[in-house]
């Protein structure tokens, strides 16, 4: 059951994208062996900033700590998990990220079904961003913009809003898929 139980995060590393089949996973040690008490990590997304790796992690709906941490791979070792939004501040379910040349693009799914944004680069992270009261975000970036799907939790439509990647995106609806 993806939403009580507690996964471990996998990576592959190749000398391309086609190579990467290839590859054979290997266990981010640090996943199982230091994950955060009453955290069930259970989803997982990333991103690569100023020539590091960050993997962030959530806990889906799920568990008494409902707060975002990160793995940093620094191009030599593992560190983390690190906390970027405490459960005291916000408590948030599936995450997905984006990131372009400056910052990460952060999209958690709220408690309440509502969809927020972060952004993040690396030091500082921005206040909560508010987009939509869609559940269950997805993110892309294309041609400066930052385009987040999530699915009405009325009519089951997928409804995609963008906004202009900045420090502090404002979202606007773009268009509605219908399901």
């Amino acid at each position: 059951n993806p939403e009580n139980d507690s996964y471990v995060v996998y990576y592959k590393r190749a000398t391309s994208i086609a190579n990467l089949p290839l590859d054979d996973e290997t266990q981010l040690y640090r996943s199982s062996s230091q994950r955060p008490e009453n955290f069930s990590q259970s989803v997982v997304s990333a991103a690569y900033l100023n020539n590091k790796i960050y993997v962030f992690v959530s806990s889906g709906l799920t568990g008494i700590d409902r707060g975002l941490y990160y793995y940093l791979y620094n191009g030599l070792i593992w560190s983390g998990p690190l906390n970027l939004i405490s459960n005291s501040i916000s408590q948030g379910g599936n995450v997905n990220v984006i990131n372009d040349n400056n910052r990460v693009y952060i999209v958690w799914g709220s408690p309440d079904g509502s969809a927020d944004c972060y952004t993040w680069d690396g030091i500082t992270l921005s206040s909560k961003i508010d987009i939509c009261d869609d559940n269950v975000p997805g993110v892309t970036l294309l041609g400066g913009l930052i385009y987040v799907a999530g699915t009405d939790n009325i009519t089951g439509n997928i409804e995609i809003y963008s906004a202009i990647a900045a420090a502090n995106p404002t979202f606007s609806h773009h268009s509605t898929a219908m399901t």
